[in-house]
């Protein structure tokens, strides 16, 4: 997600009583280090699945406030647009709980960005690879696979240069671990890189109670996102 200090993200999110499974759900600014009074207009870009997915709000007396309801979670673009100077362009992950209301902000210590991650994981475990890929790449981390790969060098070159420029490996652990697998963790060992367990970075047990689909739209929940974030930003550089 991305945060500032000038701005702050409020959101909330309650129950629809008259439509099951929905929620009614809010978002809008909060002042930082800039006060509201020198934003124009705030846009949001919401799911694809919501006409009229571009909002423009432009009431400072309700901190530009957008109200409006669904059933599933997803990944607010934001652009605040100020009287003067560039738009601040923000992201921001639509939590629907019921009686959820949180404010966020930038968050010091928890900068990704340009940071070198490599993933590696089996055959099996390739959608996860790929949800998981989104989430570090939001974090503003590079992200490399074997799924990157492309003809022209030797596959077992491209692997190792990329994980010799990665700054930590992440692992998803497979019941089903194959040899390709097996050989980029001995080569990461090899190379004194530090490999790093997803169930660990996830803090679960049971890591598809946190790798899961939220809906129908193959994002992961906002508590993955952060705690992910969090675990990582304890690794050493």
């Amino acid at each position: 997600m991305i945060y500032s200090d000038e701005y702050k993200i409020g959101q909330s999110s309650a129950t629809d009583s008259n439509s099951k499974g929905y929620y009614k759900w809010a978002i809008w600014m909060e002042p930082g280090t800039s006060p509201l009074s020198e934003i124009a207009s705030v846009e949001y870009l919401l799911h694809p699945t919501f006409k009229n997915r571009l909002r423009t709000i432009t009431d400072v007396e309700t901190k530009f406030r957008l109200e409006s309801k669904g059933w599933g979670e997803f990944l607010v673009e934001i652009t605040v647009n100020k009287k003067s100077g560039e738009p601040l362009r923000l992201t921001h992950w639509l939590t629907l709980e019921d009686n959820y209301t949180t404010v966020e902000e930038e968050v010091e210590g928890l900068d990704f960005e340009g940071k070198n991650v490599y993933i590696s994981y089996s055959k099996i475990d390739s959608r996860r690879a790929k949800m998981l890929e989104s989430l570090l790449t939001d974090l503003g981390m590079l992200v490399t696979s074997g799924s990157h790969y492309q003809a022209g060098v030797p596959i077992e070159e491209y692997i190792e240069n990329s994980i010799s420029a990665a700054d930590f490996i992440v692992n998803i652990d497979s019941s089903r671990p194959t040899a390709w697998h097996q050989s980029e963790l001995e080569f990461a060992h090899k190379k004194s890189k530090e490999v790093v367990s997803v169930n660990a970075i996830l803090n679960t047990e049971d890591p598809e109670s946190s790798l899961n689909l939220k809906g129908s739209f193959g994002n992961l929940s906002k508590t993955s996102l952060k705690t992910l974030g969090n675990n990582i930003s304890k690794l050493k550089s």
